[in-house]
C-alpha cells in the first residue's frame, strides 16, 4: 500500500486526468457524428459541478491497494461518472422529480428540453459502456459487467428507479422497502465504483463491494435528510420533493431526529470499516461536508483505530 503522503500526490493527479478524459470525451462527440447541440448538452451534463465522489472513490481505492493509474482505472473511472451524470439528468425530469435546480444551476431539461434531456441521458449511459468495452485490458470485461449490473433493471439504477414508482413503495412504505429502493438508486453505483478501484489494484472486490454499498446507503440517507430539511439555497437543487411527490425515505418512517440519529451513526460504522486508514481518510474527508449540512458541528465522528 502507499503512504498517504503519495495518496495525497496520486489523488490530484488523479482528479486532474479524470478531468482531462472527462473533457476530452464530449470534445470528440462532434466529430463522431452527434449534433453540436447535443454534444453542448452532454457536456454541460458532464461539468455541471459537483465531488466526482463515485470515480474518485474507485482511483482512492485503487491507490490505497498499490494500483497503478492505468488507463484502464481511468476508463472505468469516466465510465461510472458518466453512468452518474446520466441518472441525474433522468431523475432530473419531469417525469421523476421534476427538478428546476440541480447544483446551483437550471437542471438540462430546463437548459434545453425535456427531449434533448432524454437523449443527454442515453447518450451518456452508451459513453459509459463503450468506453469500457474499446479498453484492451482483460479486466475491463469484468468491469463492464460490474457497472452493467450496478445500472440496469437486477437490482440496479432503472430497477431503484422502478420501485420509485411503485405505489407500494410510496404507500407507508416500510424500512425494508425503502433500503430495497436505495439499494438499487444510489447503493450499487457506489459498490460497483468500490468494487472495480479493487479490482483495478488487484484487491478483494468483495470486501470493497460491500463498503460501497454502505457508502450508497449513508449518501442517500444524507440526501432525505438533506432534501427535508435544507433550503434550495443551501442545497443548489429543489428542496421538499421527496414529500411533495410522495417519495420513499428514511426520514419519512424515522422522523428528522431518528433519521439524524442513524445517519451519525452509520457514518461512524462505515469510517470502522474501510479496510485501510487511506481509504478512511479519503472517506471522512470526501462525506464530511455531507455531514456539515445535517450534524452539530460538535458532534464529532470518532475516530477509528485502523492499521496503516
Amino acid at each position: 500500500m502507499q503512504s498517504e503522503r503519495a495518496l495525497l500526490g496520486s489523488g490530484v493527479r488523479g482528479a486532474q486526468r479524470l478531468e482531462a478524459e472527462l473533457r476530452a470525451s464530449v470534445e470528440a462527440l462532434p466529430a463522431g457524428g452527434a449534433p453540436a447541440r447535443l454534444a453542448a448538452a452532454v457536456g454541460d451534463a458532464l461539468f455541471h459541478g459537483g465531488q466526482r465522489l463515485r470515480p474518485r472513490l474507485l482511483l482512492a481505492i485503487c491507490a490505497a491497494e498499490g494500483g497503478q493509474d492505468s488507463d484502464f482505472a481511468f476508463d472505468a473511472a469516466v465510465a461510472v461518472e458518466c453512468v452518474h451524470a446520466a441518472s441525474l439528468v433522468h431523475d432530473d425530469l419531469p417525469c421523476f422529480d421534476d427538478a428546476d435546480l440541480r447544483r446551483g444551476k437550471p437542471t438540462i431539461h430546463k437548459r434545453y428540453d425535456e427531449a434533448t434531456a432524454l437523449l443527454v441521458g442515453d447518450g451518456l449511459l452508451t459513453l459509459a459502456f463503450e468506453r469500457l468495452a474499446a479498453s484492451e485490458d482483460p479486466r475491463a470485461i469484468r468491469a463492464l459487467r460490474i457497472l452493467l449490473r450496478a445500472t440496469g433493471l437486477h437490482g440496479g439504477l432503472i430497477a431503484g428507479q422502478g420501485w420509485e414508482l411503485e405505489p407500494s413503495t410510496k404507500v407507508s412504505p416500510d424500512e425494508s422497502a425503502v433500503r430495497r429502493y436505495h439499494a438499487g438508486k444510489t447503493s450499487g453505483l457506489f459498490a460497483a465504483a468500490a468494487g472495480i478501484g479493487a479490482l483495478a489494484a488487484g484487491a478483494d472486490t468483495t470486501a470493497y463491494t460491500a463498503l460501497g454499498y454502505r457508502i450508497g446507503g449513508l449518501y442517500q440517507l444524507a440526501d432525505d435528510l438533506i432534501d427535508a430539511t435544507a433550503t434550495s439555497a443551501a442545497t443548489g437543487k429543489s428542496s421538499g420533493r421527496d414529500a411533495a411527490l410522495e417519495r420513499p425515505s428514511l426520514v419519512r418512517i424515522y422522523g428528522v431526529a431518528g433519521a439524524r440519529a442513524a445517519f451519525a451513526e452509520a457514518f461512524d460504522d462505515l469510517l470502522a470499516a474501510a479496510p485501510n486508514r487511506a481509504v478512511c481518510m479519503f472517506l471522512e474527508a470526501a462525506l464530511s461536508p455531507i455531514r456539515a449540512l445535517i450534524l452539530p458541528a460538535d458532534a464529532a465522528p470518532r475516530r477509528p483505530a485502523i492499521a496503516v
